[in-house]
């Protein structure tokens, strides 16, 4: 069933968007945030952001080593990653 399909009930997409984001949805709950729910490598332990740290000396290396060479953390979390 989709929104608007006319057989009486809301959708997949707005059952979905009301248990995110809506007034009691899981974003919406008070204590750590999204990122208190998610556990990704660099959480699980510090030697992850070592061993990233390694191969991004290795991909500077294997590009001649550019001016700049930039690393982005687009990880769930608080950018333990990149801190590191």
């Amino acid at each position: 069933m989709t929104a608007g399909s006319g057989e009486g009930g809301r959708g997949w997409r707005a059952a979905a968007q009301d248990a995110l984001y809506g007034p009691r949805g899981f974003y919406r709950r008070p204590g750590k945030g999204p990122a208190g729910h998610f556990r990704t490598s660099v959480h699980a332990s510090p030697l992850f952001a070592g061993a990233v740290a390694r191969l991004l000396c290795r991909v500077d290396e294997a590009l001649g080593r550019p001016a700049v060479l930039d690393f982005v953390d687009m990880a769930a979390g608080r950018g333990e990653l990149a801190a590191a």
